[in-house]
This record gives structure tokens, sequence and C-alpha cells, in this order.
């Protein structure tokens, strides 16, 4: 069995990597900051290695001596007004990994990109990838993971043995990001209203994308790039089957994208208390209508990818959130009553 190094592993990718390469009998070195929530990975069976993946010195002393890494941290948050800090977390954090797998000689490095990256095309398509697009990507996070990408490519270019996975929309249980926010609002029947029903992305079940990882990592070779992607979906069919799946009504209105322009510049305040960032609605209106859907013929050829469908991975996760709902409320009455 190997040793693999991993970044990311206290979020959900790198949380559910951890556990699948610890159950194929692998030991894992889980780059974590010391504040960081730990408890998931000490569960699987990681080793805790504290640093950050933009201070070289601790990726350096936590990947010697590893065959192998998984570079998966990253700054996933749309609707972020700190542009500066997320390239400087995604795009330098990103160089700073690839230097220390230079200098440690890590013989191989699986970087986790995002079809958000790639450039955007009209709905109903779903061509092979290509990552040549325009500036403007629809947000801070997509333009962070464009630069890095493209440097993650130089990296491999220059001799380094670099893979590259772009996962498309990532769902399953133990999200935390804004898709959760979405599923359980609807799981909770709170969703009247829907926005950008006409954005489609290629959705993946969080297992699908770890082993994805695992399978470039065992069959990949430096400098490929394989999308990771699932079934091909609006998000107004997602979130339809979500409600089918909870046995409640899906949104009965569509917000209408003009609509969204007209408050978009004063909506900052409003999208903070709902636990989103100030440019939320102006990064969500920037995608309507767009796709990120790109094929994963390729990796299914290369490396025996085989994703499920949204009627597979949607049930299980329905079920894992409304027992997260359960349980949060059980944990809310005990401390009113306590």
């Amino acid at each position: 069995m190997s040793r693999y190094w991993l970044s990311g592993g206290t979020g959900f990718v790198g949380g559910r990597l951890a556990e699948m390469l610890r159950e194929d009998g692998h030991e894992v070195v889980a780059l974590a900051r010391p504040t960081a929530d730990t408890r998931r990975l000490v569960a699987a069976g990681a080793e805790i290695a504290p640093g950050d993946i933009t201070e070289k010195a601790s990726v350096v002393r936590s990947m010697e001596g590893c065959d192998g890494g998984f570079h998966v941290a990253a700054w996933y948050e749309i609707g972020v007004g700190d542009r500066e800090r997320m390239f400087h977390v995604n795009v330098d954090g990103t160089r700073t990994v690839l230097e220390a797998a230079r200098e440690t000689g890590l013989p191989k490095l699986v970087y986790c990109g995002t079809c958000g990256a790639l450039a955007p095309h009209a709905a109903g398509e779903v061509p092979e990838p290509h990552l040549e697009g325009p500036e403007d990507l629809g947000s801070y996070y997509a333009e962070s993971k464009h630069a890095a990408h493209l440097v993650v490519r130089e990296a491999a270019a220059e001799g380094l043995p670099v893979v590259t996975v772009m996962p498309g929309g990532v769902y399953g249980p133990k999200d935390t990001s804004a898709v959760a926010s979405a599923l359980r609002l609807i799981i909770r029947g709170l969703m009247v209203a829907s926005a950008m029903d006409d954005t489609e992305l290629t959705w993946v079940h969080v297992d699908d994308v770890a082993r994805g990882h695992i399978l470039a990592m065992e069959k990949g070779k430096p400098g490929e790039e394989f999308v990771l992607g699932g079934e091909v979906a609006s998000m107004k069919r997602v979130l339809g089957k979500v409600a089918a799946a909870a046995g409640r009504k899906p949104p009965r209105f569509s917000i209408p994208t003009r609509a969204l322009k007209i408050i978009a510049p004063i909506s900052g305040p409003f999208t903070r208390m709902a636990g989103f960032g100030p440019r939320f609605l102006k990064e969500g209106i920037s995608v309507e209508g767009k796709s990120w859907a790109y094929s994963h013929a390729a990796t299914t050829k290369r490396l025996g990818y085989k994703p499920r469908s949204l009627d597979e991975g949607l049930p299980e996760t329905v079920a894992w959130f409304r027992e997260d709902l359960a349980a949060e409320k059980a944990r809310k009455r005990v401390k009113k009553t306590g």
C-alpha cells in the first residue's frame, strides 16, 4: 500500500477522498490548519500534519517520504468580495504545492481543478474540455481556479509529474456548499421560488469524484487532464428531482433574471444574512443560461471512470440531509430545554 499526501482533507471532496484512501488500505498524511476541524480525518485514521498550502515549509515537511499526493484544497465560495485573498489561496497556494512536490521529488501529484474554470458554452451541448475562454468566468472562484489550472499546466510542461482532474457540480452527503443550502431549503419545504434555473452543469456524486482522483493517481499520465462529470442537467431539473426524492413540491416560481439584476446592487446585506457572500446575486446572474457541462468520455475510456446518475445518487443524498436536519433540530431542542 502507498503513503499519500493530501490537502483539503477537512473539506467536502477531500474528506471523502481521505476516507476512501483509508478504506483502500493506504496511509494518508493530511495537511490541515491548526484551527481546522479534523475530527473526520482522525476518525478515518489519517495522520494530521499541521500547516497551510500557502506556507511552503509546512507543505514540504508533510510531503516528504510520500508516494504520491492529492492537492484538493481551495477556497470554494460563490459571492465573496475578497478577490486578492481568493487568488492567494487558490493560485499562490497551488504554486506552493507544486514547488514542494518538485523539491521533495514527489512521484506523482493529482491536482483537483474544476469544470467551472473552463470556458462556458451554450446549454444543450456537451463538448470536450477546453481551458481557453473569456477572462470573466462569472466568479472570483472560477477565475482563480482558471489561473491555477494554467500554473499547473506550465509545471506539467516543465516535467513535473502532475495529473489534473476537473469535477463538475459535486453533490452528496456531508456537503456544506451553496448547493447544500438549496437542498436543505427544498427538503424543509421552504423553497418557494428558484433562480438561475437554466444554468447547466454535469452533476457528479462526491464518491465518484473521490474515486476519480484515485483512478487518476493509479492510471493517469503526467500532463493528462480528466473531466470528472456525471449527468448533465439544469438547476431547475435538479431541484425538481430533489423535491421528488424528498416528497416535497418543487419551487412554484422562478425569479426572472431581469428582476435579479435590479436588486443585485443592493442585495449584499440580505445575501450575508442568508449565509452567502455579498456578490452572490451578481455572480449567479452571470452564469444564467450558460453551461459548464463537459464530456467525461475520455475519462471513462482511459481510467475506467463510471459515475452514477442523479436518480442513483440523489435519494441517499436527500436521506442524509433529512437525518442531519433532524439531528440539528434535536440538538437545538436539547439546548433550549437545557
